[in-house]
């Protein structure tokens, strides 16, 4: 969890949200290294300032705007939470099956309704033997 620096850590220590052993360490870690307690005292500055400022309600404009672009925006993560799997006809994987099976359909389909008729060998029996002999239509 503890890298070489505990700067990252330096809020959570302010606001007593470190268990006992982790606030202990970042201490020690405060007391001998200068960096990282001048990213505490900025916290510790930022952190005052902040409780000085008056809590204003937005209006009830900003308020809708935010719940419709979050209604919006969340809609698909809902649907997966809820368990329904995302449909597969919108999958590019589908897509690219479906492209792939029909352009393999219309060549085979073309090849061959489109041969030219010279060139099917047609066995027909011969007149004076009882066997078939190969010959390709007029």
């Amino acid at each position: 969890m503890f890298g070489k620096h505990f700067s990252s850590l330096t809020s959570a220590y302010y606001h007593d949200q470190l268990s006992t052993f982790h606030s202990r360490r970042v201490a020690e870690h405060l007391i001998g290294c200068r960096s990282c307690r001048d990213i505490f005292e900025e916290v510790k500055f930022g952190a005052r300032l902040a409780a000085h400022l008056p809590v204003i309600e937005a209006p009830d404009s900003l308020w809708r705007g935010i719940e419709n672009a979050l209604d919006v925006d969340c809609a698909p993560a809902l649907i997966r939470k809820r368990g329904r799997p995302p449909s597969i006809f919108f999958q590019p994987r589908f897509a690219f099956t479906s492209l792939a099976l029909i352009v393999l359909v219309a060549g085979f389909a073309a090849f061959f309704m489109l041969r030219r008729p010279g060139q099917i060998a047609v066995r027909q029996p011969d007149a004076n033997s009882s066997t078939c002999s190969v010959r390709r239509p007029s």
